[in-house]
């Protein structure tokens, strides 16, 4: 024993003296193996060893080598008649695991956590856990409502059950502390911590089943996004919150996390309603919700609800409105001890007195500085200092308010409170202009920062009042060309209505705007430029390429005449210009936020035709980069609005027809996801459209996107046909980019139909052609789909590196819906360079597999499933081949569209023949 703790202590010593740490829980955990053995009778060194290695393992993130330290120290405990601390160091080790014949421990674990959990110690010790966390939760939450959820005695009361939950295996109690913590770290301002709480709040209620919870837990992420600024996101959230709540659930149910998710969420989409250009919308969802708060009777749910409402309120700047919801605010709080939401509404109520001519009120209003802001809300500090910087500014000193207002940017800035920032900036204009206004330069950049930020975060309503007061501004200066620039974009799906008065103001400035003889000198002119480039642009991009430099240079200058152009649409044609090159050279995530932005600008029933066009290019997009269910969402949405009469004209100025290509997109999406039948039936009818459209690009494109999906089928005999289609169409209409395109198809099915030299010569000629035109779109299935050719030709060198030179490239552009393929082709590349070595291609095939199962790629995924159990079988491991095949194979039905399912099929039969019951015991 002496000899194998000096050999043991000396490979801790060497690994701690070389940084070499990989196994420093396993070595901890022999050394306590070697400690019991020399002295059983003591077993305080053995659990300190143990101990140290569970902790490392804990600090790696070491899971596996932390279950069998656990492991071992639980059977300590268990020996020494410790079953409650048996049961606490053994429960979080195993939590994630599920049985497993490459790791036997889990089962036993599993099976030691039954048995312990079966003692009367056990037993009477989680009882009593279980009332003091109960205990401890509701004292926390009496803490948080009277004293604030940022007071010292809340934190220290939420830190107790926190570590009473950490040990529980009371699921409701947990979901409750998950809840108080996220909202501690919320109304601190401490958004980037309480969006890292929500979420991990959110996946444990989904997995664990509980729809009140995942409701809070949604309503939660909604609501950090929202005050994040991230509106498109916290509506999505907010949206499912409200999909999984069900008002008919107990009112101790909906209730118990804090206050009612549904109704909460209500409020917060109201809120975003107004950020992003629906006033009206957002007054209706607003009373609606106010109405179910007022309803619940429950007070944590009325003053929510009211306390967020009057917050809106203050930052749309209505204080009548704000007075009403800090009334009930203040009503609620004072009637149940809620001294968080009494501060807030007194410091509602001043702020209103003050906007509407009390007197002496601001130095009330400045009060709260301390008291609310700084000690019980720092969540809404920004909004506190933004509107005290307003009223310095009118009453006492613009050097103060600058100062205000540069408090609040940053406090919103190091929170990451950003739900207001356009406002903010837009207050820094309003101040520097009070302070200089013979200088309006420092003014107009504030004023240009606001509207960038709405821009960017989609705050319609923020951005219109932005560009309003630039306007003004610009008109003071005789500059009305820019003024009517800077105006019309912003009022684009406005219509006038009493929710938002800016909305008639701006119409009328830009009217009058309109009727300068500068203005309409300026439109005319920029009207015929701007139609004359996008001409341009889009014969250079069918000519030279659209990633070419000269379409890339031609579709800048479309955009830069577009920039506050009066005519809509051809500035819509514009972000068509932009977002095409994005594409092709192989910039998704910029050609992501362009078609983003065009969804965003195209809400108006005015604009269904770009509407069709923005989700198209939203679709596709999403579709390159492997989020197949938004992609499918968006098609969907494509396919559903578009109107072949209406439509007719779109593809001469979006480059295809919208319902032919929006069908073919599709037809890819739903096949990756595993709807085959549907899929081929959606590419069929995708190339009928396009024929009878009579329109040269969109046919050739069909036929090219026909091609890709046969090759993905591996018919190869269906792709050169629709290649073939895709070169003569190319011919015949000029199009050089899909000349290239046909003839990379035509390559590969001539290679996989027998006449592989010319095949590859005829795939690497195409591949350099599409290459000189700066196109980085498909270069990584091309790649791909070449090493795989050049491994079956002997060349598994030159294969090898080729494929790993494909997957490189997929992450930097961002190409990542081949991803799966890429990983199957380089599994069956290793496997045919290292036959009596396994392990690479096993880890190909399993990158694979996983890529696959995150992205929701089925088909992909049935095929890389299918070469893992092939590998598996030819090893002697039947229950893993069974094992990866068997859920690759749910719900699909043998097809001649996917001819895999029945290889699957059959081969999994053939291992069920083994007996792999059998073998797994």
């Amino acid at each position: 024993m002496d000899e194998a703790l000096t050999s043991i202590d000396r490979a801790i010593e060497a690994a701690c003296k070389s940084d070499i740490r990989y196994i420093d829980a396993l070595l901890h955990r022999i050394r306590g193996d070697i400690l019991l053995r020399r002295d059983p009778a003591n077993a305080a060194p053995a659990e300190d060893a143990y101990l140290a290695a569970v902790g490392v393992a804990r600090e790696q993130g070491a899971s596996s080598f932390g279950l069998l330290a656990a492991l071992k120290l639980a059977k300590l405990y268990q020996s020494t008649a410790r079953p409650v601390e048996a049961h606490d160091i053994l429960t979080p080790a195993l939590d994630g695991f599920e049985p497993t014949p490459e790791l036997l421990e889990i089962a036993e674990g599993q099976a030691l956590l039954a048995a312990l959990a079966e003692t009367d110690e056990w037993k009477s010790a989680a009882a009593s856990r279980e009332r003091r966390l109960k205990l401890q939760t509701s004292y926390g939450q009496a803490m948080a409502w009277s004293k604030g959820f940022a007071a010292e005695e809340t934190k220290a009361a939420l830190a107790q059950t926190l570590g009473l939950a950490a040990q529980s295996d009371n699921v409701a109690e947990r979901m409750k502390v998950h809840f108080s913590r996220w909202v501690a770290l919320y109304t601190d301002g401490e958004l980037r911590a309480a969006r890292e709480v929500a979420d991990g709040f959110l996946r444990e209620a989904r997995l664990a089943g509980d729809a009140p919870a995942a409701s809070s837990a949604g309503r939660a992420f909604g609501q950090t996004c929202l005050f994040q600024g991230r509106f498109v996101e916290a509506r999505e959230h907010l949206r499912e919150a409200l999909r999984v709540y069900s008002p008919g659930w107990e009112a101790s149910v909906r209730r118990q996390l804090g206050s009612d998710a549904g109704i909460g969420a209500k409020a917060f989409l109201a809120m975003i309603a107004w950020q992003v250009g629906d006033p009206a919308g957002a007054a209706a969802q607003f009373e609606e919700a106010l109405t179910e708060a007022l309803g619940s009777g429950h007070p944590p749910t009325i003053a929510i609800t009211h306390m967020f409402q009057g917050a809106h309120e203050m930052a749309r700047g209505d204080a009548e409105a704000t007075t009403r919801a800090g009334n009930v605010v203040l009503d609620v709080a004072e009637k149940n001890g809620m001294r968080l939401y009494e501060n807030l509404a007194r410091m509602f109520l001043d702020w209103a007195r003050a906007r509407l001519g009390g007197a002496d009120v601001l130095a009330r209003f400045r009060g709260h500085r301390e008291t609310t802001i700084n000690q019980d809300a720092p969540l809404f500090a920004p909004l506190f200092h933004g509107r005290l910087a307003e009223f310095e500014a009118e009453q006492t000193s613009v050097a103060e308010a600058l100062t205000s207002i540069d408090r609040a940017i940053e406090l919103a800035r190091a929170g990451d409170i950003r739900y207001i920032d356009a406002l903010l900036h837009s207050i820094r204009g309003d101040i520097l202009l009070r302070r200089d206004p013979a200088n309006a330069a420092p003014t107009e950049e504030a004023y240009l920062t606001a509207i960038a930020i709405a821009r960017e975060q989609g705050a319609r309503s923020f951005g219109l009042q932005a560009a309003l007061k630039l306007a003004k501004l610009y008109q003071s200066t005789a500059r009305p060309v820019e003024a009517h620039d800077a105006l019309a974009p912003a009022l684009e799906g406005f219509s006038p209505m009493p929710e938002m008065a800016e909305i008639a103001e701006g119409q009328a400035l830009l009217a009058a705007l309109a009727e300068s003889d500068a203005w309409k000198s300026a439109a005319a002119s920029r009207e015929r430029r701007l139609k004359l480039q996008t001409g341009y642009g889009h014969a250079m991009a069918m000519s030279r390429g659209f990633a070419s430099e000269e379409a890339k240079a031609a579709f800048a200058r479309v955009r830069e005449l577009a920039t506050g152009a009066d005519n809509t649409a051809e500035r819509f044609d514009a972000h068509w210009g932009q977002w095409i090159p994005n594409v092709f050279r192989g910039e998704l995530g910029l050609a992501r936020k362009t078609a983003e932005i065009f969804v965003r600008e195209t809400t108006s029933e005015a604009w269904m035709t770009e509407a069709g066009v923005a989700r198209r290019m939203l679709g596709l997009t999403c579709l390159y980069q492997g989020d197949l269910i938004d992609a499918r969402a968006h098609l969907e949405e494509a396919a559903r609005i578009y109107d072949p009469e209406r439509d007719r004209d779109a593809k001469f100025r979006f480059g295809v027809d919208t319902g032919a290509s929006a069908t073919l997109f599709l037809a890819h999406a739903r096949w990756q996801l595993g709807e085959v039948g549907r899929a081929q039936e959606l590419i069929e009818e995708a190339v009928v459209r396009a024929v009878e459209s009579a329109h040269g690009a969109t046919q050739t494109n069909a036929y090219h996107y026909k091609a890709l999906f046969e090759i993905f089928r591996g018919d190869a005999a269906a792709a050169l046909s629709a290649a073939q289609s895709v070169v003569e169409l190319s011919q015949k209409h000029g199009i050089t980019i899909y000349l290239a395109l046909g003839k990379l198809s035509s390559g590969w099915a001539h290679a996989r139909l027998g006449e592989r030299a010319m095949g590859e010569t005829e795939l690497r000629e195409a591949l350099a052609a599409h290459t000189e035109q700066g196109n980085k779109l498909w270069v990584p299935l091309i790649q791909g789909l070449l090493a795989e050719l050049e491994a079956e030709g002997q060349d598994a060198e030159g294969a090898s590196s080729r494929i790993d030179a494909a997957l490189a490239l997929a992450v930097e552009t961002g190409e990542r819906w081949t991803d799966a393929l890429l990983h199957r082709i380089r599994g069956d590349i290793l496997r045919k360079a290292h036959p009596d070595d396994t392990a690479p291609a096993e880890q190909a095939y399993r990158a694979a597999v996983a890529v696959a199962r995150e992205q929701g790629a089925r088909c992909f995924g049935l095929q890389a499933a299918l070469a893992l159990a092939k590998l598996y079988q030819s090893t002697a491991r039947p229950v893993e081949a069974h094992e990866i095949l068997a859920p690759a194979l749910e719900g699909f039905e043998p097809t001649p569209e996917l001819p895999e399912i029945a290889e699957a099929r059959a081969l999994l039969e053939a291992l069920a023949d083994t007996d792999v019951a059998t073998v797994r015991m």
